[in-house]
């Protein structure tokens, strides 16, 4: 049974590999797009950067200025990044702005949320969302992103963490707004509990506000190791090629000049190749059961990149 799943589990990830029909290259230093049915260049490079972490859609940039192409369709959209985020909802959501209005944008592409106005600040809160604007705050509650639960509260500063209740006399999960005329002290399920007539412009003040009936709970550190990436690649330099091999897949390929590979962490199929005399940079996804380089035909004439048997 055990051998079974793990059959099943290889032959859905093969599935999802192969579904793919367009992905992201690097020539030159650019990114561009590659239809990896036809092997040719659907966008050419032009592009600054590449940001991997998106998995329905290849995420190019230039700047702050991001274009999605989907991997299945092609079709593209374009968003300025605001260099925030929050998690929510079971996945952390980037901050983006179309028109000057607030798209907040997860890992899967197709679930990104749009609002009718800019956000100043977000915040996740489990799996809701805390957004700040105009010194106010609106609170949207799972499942619903289109209707905040709770709109427009007056305050400028956020507190959400475990507090002692003497009423019940246990630890609970709260959410407290203050930094205005009032503190708003609320449950895990957005539930007003408390609402104190009290200007609290710190924290320390908010702990006074309320501490005739919530005590604060010392919380402890954590500590977060890190963890080394393994080494990928076995690299060969003979009469002009750099001969280089997976050590996972135990396959070599090889390409003009003397390149130097790396990889993106827990992804055996991508490559970075960088050339030691150019010092230009090359990347691309290998699709190793098929033998296919998913980089358009043209660049792989260029660099005469082929499999080695």
């Amino acid at each position: 049974m055990k051998k079974l799943t793990t059959l099943i589990l290889l032959f859905h990830c093969v599935m999802t590999f192969a579904q793919n029909t367009y992905e992201v290259f690097q020539y030159d230093g650019k990114y561009g797009v590659v239809n990896t049915s036809t092997l040719t260049e659907f966008v050419e490079p032009k592009f600054e950067n590449w940001n991997d972490w998106f998995k329905d859609a290849v995420a190019l940039r230039n700047g702050q200025e991001y274009t999605f192409y989907n991997k299945t369709t092609g079709k593209d959209e374009s968003f300025t990044n605001t260099e925030q985020g929050a998690r929510f909802n079971s996945d952390y959501h980037m901050h983006f702005l179309r028109d000057g209005k607030t798209v907040l944008i997860p890992r899967e592409t197709k679930n990104m949320l749009f609002f009718d106005r800019r956000f100043d600040e977000m915040k996740g809160s489990g799996g809701d969302l805390i957004v700040k604007y105009n010194n106010i705050f609106d609170v949207y509650v799972r499942p619903d992103f289109k209707t905040p639960k709770i709109k427009s509260i007056e305050a400028t500063k956020i507190y959400d963490g475990q507090i002692f209740r003497k009423r019940t006399q246990k630890s609970e999960y709260v959410t407290i707004f203050y930094g205005k005329e009032a503190v708003f002290v609320y449950d895990k399920n957005f539930n007003l509990l408390k609402k104190y007539n009290k200007a609290a412009n710190y924290d320390t003040q908010m702990y006074d506000a309320i501490a005739s009936e919530f005590t604060k709970i010392d919380e402890p550190n954590e500590e977060y190791g890190v963890m080394a990436a393994p080494d990928y690649w076995q690299v060969m330099f003979k009469d002009g090629y750099s001969i280089i091999t997976s050590q996972h897949y135990k396959i070599s390929f090889s390409i003009k000049g003397d390149f130097n590979p790396s990889t993106l962490y827990g992804n055996h199929n991508f490559v970075y190749l960088r050339d030691k005399t150019t010092q230009k940079r090359y990347a691309f996804i290998i699709d190793y059961d098929k033998k296919q380089f998913q980089f358009p035909k043209k660049y792989q004439e260029e660099l005469q990149l082929k499999f080695v048997d």
